[in-house]
């Protein structure tokens, strides 16, 4: 029987990523799904923002030499001339010994230069009673000082938050040019496998993995397009993997990656058009029979059969890959540190994740490893993220301060 292979985590991404190029294409969309998108090109600015100077607060414009000396013991009275109404420019202009109220985001008046906030005035008779003296241009934004025409609004690459949005937006875009995602097909293979919601009898479990792991590739942003399980019968997987390769452009499988009897993935990707296996097994634990390859243009990750292998492997090579080939600039997962209550291994000659619980201990987190056998889907349920274990490093022992992976960012009442 043919022995895996123990390739570097580093050496298989990068053997990987170098065996793919032009993967790069683009859509238009509306900003309306814009969020989570990395922007294609540079967002240029069209037209100064504010396109006129306005107030940031509910005041009175003024010019600022009529306020020397002003207190609260010593106000300066000034001629209410008028009211700025939003979205309406003020028709006359402000002269010495005069002030004109504006509202936040207000446009400021010819001849104002200053705006003094309504909390330090009092209306009198048509009059405004001004207890503070303001600097030039406080309490406004000038014409183009947020955006100037002509400038870079959003740089290519960024990737498309809330704000990024409201800033798209703001500067007139209806839609945006973003890099294309890859979708994402799913296959789980195994003779015992079964949908969850049917019966199951004995000697059958229900397929988690596809449904983990289109979980995980939708918290990427990824479009997972199908999710099927197929038997271990060579003619029907050899049918799945070949729909599954014109379906999408990154094939999963979930089993059958390693070297038993009935492990057909290997053999059927070496079938598909214009197949290259790159690498064939990882210096990685858990997720040694993991299998990388290229189709044609596609993408084709063989996964192990066991769910935390299979996540694991996904959010670590498979993250990687992504960001690498589609640049999808997935954000890196939150991190904590703390200390370790038992010692933790690496597996000799692999990097390996331990899985661990994290919990708040006074000033400090207690991360406790969990215990179990390689297959426990249960890991994945109590875990609080997990702890790399580099080959080099070997070990950490008891007490050792640790970086946390959390698959979620710690509750409040689990933090300082």
């Amino acid at each position: 029987m043919k022995k895996l292979s123990m390739t570097p985590v580093s050496e298989a991404i990068q053997k990987v990523v170098q065996a793919f190029t032009n993967q790069i294409q683009t859509e238009v969309i509306p900003i309306t799904r814009g969020f989570g998108r990395v922007i294609h090109s540079d967002i240029g600015v069209n037209h100064d923002i504010p396109p006129y100077r306005k107030s940031t607060v509910d005041g009175y414009a003024v010019q600022i030499k009529d306020l020397v000396g002003a207190s609260q013991n010593t106000p300066v009275t000034l001629l209410l001339k008028g009211t700025v109404e939003m979205g309406k420019w003020f028709e006359g202009e402000l002269n010495s010994g005069e002030a004109i109220y504006v509202p936040t985001g207000g446009m400021i008046p010819e001849g104002a230069n200053g705006v003094v906030m309504i909390e330090d005035c009092n209306r009198l008779e048509g009059h405004v009673l001004v207890s503070k003296s303001v600097q030039l241009n406080e309490n406004m934004i000038l014409k183009g000082g947020d955006f100037k025409s002509g400038t870079i609004g959003l740089e290519r690459g960024e990737r498309l938050g809330a704000s990024q949005v409201s800033v798209l937006a703001a500067l007139g875009y209806d839609s945006v040019e973003v890099l294309r995602r890859p979708t994402v097909a799913i296959l789980s293979t195994g003779d015992e496998l079964v949908q969850p919601g049917n019966a199951i009898q004995e000697g059958q479990i229900y397929d988690s993995n596809s449904y983990g792991l289109s979980a995980l590739c939708a918290s990427y942003g990824l479009d997972v397009v199908s999710t099927s399980i197929v038997k271990d019968d060579k003619e029907a997987f050899k049918k799945s993997i070949e729909t599954l390769h014109q379906e999408a452009d990154l094939i999963l499988l979930s089993g059958g990656s390693s070297v038993g009897e009935h492990d057909y993935t290997l053999e059927m990707v070496k079938q598909l058009p214009e197949s290259e296996v790159l690498v064939h097994g990882l210096a990685f634990k858990p997720g040694k029979p993991t299998v990388l390859a290229k189709a044609q243009d596609k993408l084709v990750i063989g996964l192990p059969g066991h769910p935390v292998s299979a996540l694991m492997v996904m959010d670590t090579v498979g993250r990687a890959l992504l960001n690498q080939i589609w640049r999808m600039d997935i954000p890196v997962r939150p991190t904590a540190q703390g200390i370790l209550t038992d010692s933790i291994r690496a597996a000799h000659g692999r990097d390996s994740c331990q899985m661990v619980e994290v919990h708040q201990d006074g000033s400090s987190l207690k991360v406790v490893p969990i215990k179990g056998k390689s297959g426990m889907i249960s890991w994945m349920a109590k875990a609080s993220g997990y702890v790399v274990i580099k080959h080099e490093v070997g070990h950490f022992e008891q007490d050792t301060v640790v970086k946390v992976h959390l698959w979620e960012p710690l509750k409040s009442d689990d933090w300082l």
